[in-house]
């Protein structure tokens, strides 16, 4: 999926000839700490909201400032990991996108993200979720599919996260199968370690539990 998979363009833009009261109006009716500035359609760069509370001046135009990021962009052909990236590396709440010319496109927000992940983990689909523990140069998804599917199921998805000085890794697979009794089976048969697993209702609950602490994060 690309940068423009994901673009959004309903979230008004700035002009450098704009008033910052107009930029902070924005930032709160959109639950956002930043916005981009836009000259004949070229991106010029991002204001944050704390550059513009610094000054405690909300009559200045936004060309009198400087701006928070010159160059905060991702573009159009980029990949939405590398949006994840300057997203995280930056702390910026929106991501500009363009194209190879500069010219803007839109924008990219935390909650576009949302329904992102939610597609790519298969969230909709019923199933449920195993976590197993795997050490590094064991870590076979080639295995571990077939050990799943020689129990008449499949993976939807899966990812793989790992924690600092560790060997081992985690391994998270989407099944599409409700009784996840017989995978777990096999899976300690072959020395699998399983460290969690979740049935639908649980999968549910938790993925709700999540969503809620995220948008509650995201003040959305």
């Amino acid at each position: 999926m690309l940068a423009s998979d994901l673009l959004i363009s309903h979230i008004p833009i700035l002009k450098p000839t704009d008033a910052t009261a107009r930029a902070l109006a924005i930032m709160q009716d959109y639950k956002i700490s930043h916005l981009p500035v836009v000259s004949k359609n070229k991106l010029l760069g991002l204001i944050s909201e704390e550059t513009i509370l610094a000054s405690a001046k909300l009559n200045q135009k936004i060309a009198d400032y400087q701006l928070a990021f010159s160059h905060p962009s991702v573009l159009n052909t980029q990949h939405v990991y590398d949006v994840i990236g300057i997203m995280s590396n930056l702390g910026i709440t929106i991501v500009p996108v363009v194209d190879h010319n500069n010219n803007f496109l839109g924008l990219i927000t935390p909650s576009v993200f949302v329904g992102f992940f939610a597609e790519i983990t298969s969230l909709s689909n019923p199933g449920g979720v195993i976590v197993l523990e795997v050490g590094q140069r064991d870590y076979s998804l080639l295995e571990i599919a077939k050990i799943v599917e020689s129990n008449d199921a499949n993976i939807l998805s899966s990812y793989i996260s790992s924690k600092p000085d560790s060997v081992k890794v985690e391994v998270t697979l989407k099944i599409d199968k409700l009784d996840l009794t017989s995978i777990i089976l096999s899976f300690e048969r072959f020395n699998y370690r399983v460290v969690q697993s979740f049935n639908q209702n649980q999968l549910f609950e938790d993925s709700m539990d999540r969503f809620n602490s995220l948008m509650n994060y995201l003040n959305i």
